[in-house]
């Protein structure tokens, strides 16, 4: 049973079963609910087209009633759009003020640390002839802390560059005098080289002349051995000859012999006689 509504003809004559007839929209589903004994909320729409927010709650220790309050949602909602609005108003102020703190914040922030980096940029270019401001290294803040890395970064490089420029410079004397030593060294080896070529030059020279008199060796040589050959061809001719005058003489000393004999054979026979 509807008890108030706006509508003078709605209290007492109308209910929730019938209200669907009379113009109410989407109202079954809170009759169904308060039939069964149970709560919710639920838009519903009024005959004249008006939305309306149903909340509706079991009464306890009563025969299956339910308190059912209608609300317009334009009204309901009417205080909550103002403060919303409000709120906005007033989130987008405090977002404003908090982006000029974060600007102002930023900036006081910023500036030493694009100090800094511009000092990061000369060091890095091998610069360290200028040193970092000591209004940063003096700071008690994160930006402090950082001016003093940093400050000590470059002293270290620094040293480092130094002790390595020491160094250079060192190796750079010992490469000199080694290059020193190395030039008289070259010029022993060039001066060598030179009675080394002489040597090599009068020993080639010895060498020539050693094939000159072995090449006059030879040609000696050969004559000897056609002189050699001649005069064994020429002995061998006498020898024959001899041997052949020998053979002849003993043949004429055989017959020699003979006559000897003959004659004195004769002789005797004369002697006889």
């Amino acid at each position: 049973m509807i008890v108030a509504h706006p509508n003078k003809e709605y209290p007492i004559k109308a209910n929730l079963a019938n209200a669907s007839e009379i113009g109410y929209k989407n109202i079954d589903k809170v009759y169904n609910d308060v039939i069964s004994g149970r709560s919710g909320v639920t838009e519903a729409t009024r005959t004249d087209g008006v939305i309306e927010i149903i909340m509706y709650e079991p009464i306890p220790n009563t025969p299956n009633w339910s308190l059912c309050i209608s609300v317009p949602k334009s009204e309901l909602l009417s205080k909550t759009n103002y403060l919303v609005k409000h709120m906005s108003i007033i989130i987008l102020i405090i977002l404003i003020i908090l982006m000029m703190i974060t600007y102002i914040a930023s900036r006081i922030i910023s500036r030493p640390l694009v100090s800094i980096s511009e000092h990061l940029n000369i060091v890095a270019n091998a610069d360290f002839t200028k040193e970092i401001p000591r209004k940063f290294i003096n700071m008690n803040d994160e930006i402090g802390t950082i001016a003093r890395a940093v400050d000590s970064m470059q002293n270290s490089i620094k040293g480092v560059v130094k002790a390595e420029i020491e160094k250079t410079n060192s190796t750079t004397e010992e490469i000199s005098a080694g290059m020193e030593e190395a030039a008289a060294s070259t010029e022993e080896m060039n001066a060598a080289s030179c009675e080394i070529k002489e040597s090599i030059n009068i020993m080639a020279e010895s060498v020539n002349k050693g094939l000159n008199v072995a090449n006059s060796i030879s040609e000696i040589a050969q004559t000897l051995k056609g002189d050699a050959i001649s005069s064994e061809k020429k002995a061998y001719d006498v020898l024959t000859k001899m041997d052949a005058n020998l053979k002849s003489a003993i043949e004429e000393s055989k017959s020699i012999h003979k006559i000897n004999i003959l004659t004195h054979s004769i002789l005797e026979i004369a002697h006889q006689t």
